[in-house]
């Protein structure tokens, strides 16, 4: 899990300029799973729509974190990019939550989150991945 917050306020701190990235098979596949209300979507101002989405890059591709409303609107307009802030992996030692549970014999257990070792892991992967997915503002 992500705190979603802690991503945006590191991109207002370090005065993050969005990237465009192509609405590719992937990134629709990626997005396939996602919870949304469709009349959300239907109802959206363009304006809005063109607001961008928050990806994080990851070892296996991009994943959308913030957006999903938007980038579908996009996706159902058929545009074939989407403005987005690109999330390096490294984001994950500050933005990750772990929920912990206190033990009978006092101690703590991680019960949700990745472990060090997992982002560590993540972030080695992720780093070859991270060049490919984006392109700079037209």
């Amino acid at each position: 899990m992500i705190n979603i917050s802690k991503c945006w306020d590191e991109i207002e701190r370090e005065g993050g300029r969005p990237q465009i990235t192509s609405i590719n098979e992937g990134v629709k596949q990626n997005i396939a799973s996602y919870d949304f209300d469709q009349s959300v979507v239907d109802t959206m101002s363009v304006t809005r729509r063109d607001e961008p989405v928050l990806f994080i890059v990851a070892g296996d591709g991009v994943h959308l974190i913030d957006g999903a409303h938007r980038l579908r609107r996009r996706i159902q307009d058929g545009l074939s990019d989407v403005r987005c802030y690109l999330m390096v992996p490294t984001v994950l030692w500050d933005a990750r939550v772990i929920m912990v549970r206190q033990m009978p014999d006092g101690g703590w257990q991680q019960e949700v989150g990745m472990s060090e070792e997992d982002i560590d892991q993540e972030i080695r992967a992720a780093e070859d991945n991270r060049q490919s997915y984006v392109r700079p503002l037209r």
